[in-house]
């Protein structure tokens, strides 16, 4: 297709005007080039006058520089061919009206010809009219300044120019009539030829839609034939893997059956076990409060004992004074016997004996009092341990107390472990029950599978030989397109 397009560029108008253009651009860069080569030798002559010399160059040069700027813009646009149309006129008024050269009428032949590349009536015919009047406007112009004589060759040369003229317009009528007669018989042609493949085009089209239905049904039919047949040949594998892993799950029901069973008997003789220990926790909660008593006995007992060892003690401490008294006045009556001589003799004798006594009391109270405070020691040691034993009971009863509770916690969390393991049991039973129920569903559903698969192999291959007849009538089909398509490029 692009090499179609390539070949026939310049049917594309927009492709047409840039070619135009650029013909007209390098048309007028010759025209401006001669001028100027003609200027540059009328100056050397002196027929040129010097004031116009670098104006008119600079103006030439200048106009080429905006020409080539407008097409490098928009190579397709139209106002370029009216610049370059204007530019022409101008220079040629301005060469006509200050030189004598009489090629200068020839500057609209080559307007006239590239114009009539446009194949724009409009266009072409502005362009001539404009033509004639300024080669009409520019000969009269020098003939009246006396730049050219109204001689022979002067008249020839204007009836020449206008000839020229008048056979551009003829052939550019006869160029558009004849392009006009072509693309007419062209178009009148493509228009027979387009309603013979119109018609070969839309019952082809229907023939194709219906091979292309047949095919793609016979396609979707054998492809769903298989997808069915492998379908089911995987639904057998799956039921027989279904059958062997219901086995497994019966099996593993059956297991679990005997373990919930062991389960149920492990937690009735664990929870025999922890009645059990819940009695003897009840009697060594028993024992220990009877032990708590029993120590706060011995504790007031022990007070009462101290209590009694304190009134021992001030009851020696009292003797003890007694004693100290009683060896003072011994002292005073050994003093007074010696004073009395020989009758105070047998006196003293007594009062002797009863510092002795006194020595001896005052002794045995010493071992009182050490004994006593020995006992008062021990017994303050007794005290303290009673009071760590009661401590020490009163933590054993709080935690018997605890261990009690956690006993009966258990007691219930085993309970109700219990009936949840039966429970378990019951449910088990009733999936053995539907297990089987599935064992039994799963081998009929593996029977009538296995005859689907059979009659969808049998269908399979039918439909196999009417996609084999759809694909050889289609390819027929698509020759003829190729040949309809050949004849509407032709």
């Amino acid at each position: 297709m692009s090499d179609v397009m390539n070949k026939f560029l310049y049917n594309n108008p927009v492709e047409r005007m840039k070619r135009v253009n650029r013909v007209y651009l390098l048309a007028i860069v010759i025209l401006f080039g001669v001028l100027l080569v003609y200027q540059s030798m009328l100056v050397k002559e002196g027929t040129f006058p010097d004031s116009l010399e670098s104006y008119s160059k600079t103006a030439m040069v200048g106009i080429l520089l905006l020409d080539a700027i407008l097409f490098l813009v928009n190579k397709s646009s139209k106002y370029l061919r009216i610049c370059i149309t204007l530019e022409v006129g101008t220079a040629y008024l301005f060469f006509v009206l200050n030189t004598p050269g009489s090629f200068l009428g020839m500057a609209f032949v080559g307007v006239l010809g590239v114009s009539v590349l446009y194949f724009d009536t409009a266009y072409y015919m502005g362009t001539l009219l404009f033509s004639v009047v300024l080669y009409v406007v520019g000969q009269v112009a020098r003939v009246n300044t006396g730049v050219v004589s109204a001689d022979v060759n002067g008249v020839c040369n204007v009836i020449m120019t206008f000839a020229i003229f008048i056979m551009f317009f003829i052939i550019n009528r006869l160029s558009e009539m004849f392009n006009d007669h072509a693309l007419g018989a062209v178009k009148e042609q493509s228009e027979i030829q387009m309603q013979i493949m119109k018609v070969i085009t839309e019952e082809t089209s229907s023939s194709t839609e219906m091979v292309n239905s047949l095919y793609k049904a016979s396609g979707n039919i054998a492809q769903s034939m298989q997808d069915i047949s492998l379908s089911t040949e995987k639904i057998v594998e799956n039921i027989t893997e279904q059958n062997c892993m219901t086995q497994n799950i019966q099996n593993a029901i059956n297991n679990t059956q005997e373990y919930s069973s062991e389960m149920v008997s492990v937690a009735t003789v664990s929870n025999e076990e922890i009645r059990t220990n819940q009695k003897m926790m009840e009697t060594l909660k028993e024992q220990s409060e009877q032990i708590a008593d029993n120590n706060a006995l011995v504790t007031a007992a022990m007070e009462q004992l101290q209590d009694k060892i304190d009134k021992v003690d001030s009851i020696a401490n009292m003797i003890l004074r007694i004693s100290n008294q009683t060896t003072i006045l011994s002292l005073n009556a050994s003093v007074e016997s010696a004073r009395a001589g020989e009758a105070g003799k047998g006196f003293s004798v007594v009062a002797e004996q009863i510092r002795q006594l006194a020595e001896e009391t005052k002794d045995f109270t010493k071992n009182i009092t050490n004994t006593v405070e020995e006992l008062n020691v021990n017994a303050k040691t007794v005290v303290n341990a009673m009071e760590v034993s009661l401590n020490a009971a009163d933590n054993q009863k709080q935690m018997i107390r605890t261990a009690a509770e956690a006993f009966d916690e258990l007691s219930g969390n085993m309970n109700i472990l219990i009936k949840n393991t039966q429970e378990i049991g019951n449910r088990i039973d009733r999936l053995s029950v539907a297990n089987n129920q599935i064992v039994e569903s799963i081998t009929q559903l593996s029977a009538l599978s296995e005859e689907v698969s059979v009659s969808a192999e049998e269908t399979n291959h039918l439909t196999e030989m009417n996609v084999n007849y759809a694909g050889q009538t289609w390819e027929s089909i698509q020759k003829i397109n190729e040949s309809t398509a050949l004849l509407k490029n032709v």
